[in-house]
């Protein structure tokens, strides 16, 4: 009887403990264009995970293909590491730049193209990839394709 009493404890401990669990992507928030120089314009974007885990992880790394209007303009590879918090959000900044003739350049009338850009004020930006997290030893991979009007408008910060 004894024995019952003391493997009770145990069996609710290893009951109330499972294995981690993948993060979820939530959303890009914060994107916007933050330089421009000539054709080149440089958007960043806040890339929001929540953490469901009551333990911490680690970011090991991102990959993402970046297309503008349907134009692939970049592929990031960030090998960051950071530290994920239990049970909450966490944000990963992604930087990234686009030549906007190269969004343009598939018309056939570039400089109309170029202007109806600018006069638009707006892209549409896909993020298209995964973010691969590590929790104890087990790692997952986060898949990412979420799509946003950008505005051409400068904001810095």
């Amino acid at each position: 009887m004894k024995n019952i009493f003391y493997a009770l404890p145990v069996i609710f401990i290893l009951a109330s403990c499972s294995a981690p669990k993948s993060p979820d992507f939530k959303t890009i928030k914060n994107a916007r264009v933050t330089k421009a120089k000539g054709n080149i314009y440089t958007v960043t974007a806040d890339a929001v995970y929540t953490n469901p885990n009551s333990i911490g992880g680690n970011l090991v790394a991102l990959e993402m293909d970046i297309t503008v209007d349907d134009v692939k303009v970049t592929h990031i590879s960030q090998t960051k590491s950071a530290v994920i918090q239990p049970e909450t959000d966490f944000v990963v900044p992604i930087t990234f730049d686009v030549d906007i003739k190269n969004v343009v350049k598939k018309d056939k009338n570039a400089v109309s193209a170029f202007l109806n850009k600018l006069l638009k004020d707006e892209v549409d930006v896909n993020y298209s990839g995964h973010l691969t997290v590590q929790f104890l030893s087990r790692q997952f991979e986060v898949p990412v394709d979420y799509t946003e009007g950008v505005s051409l408008g400068l904001n810095y910060n």
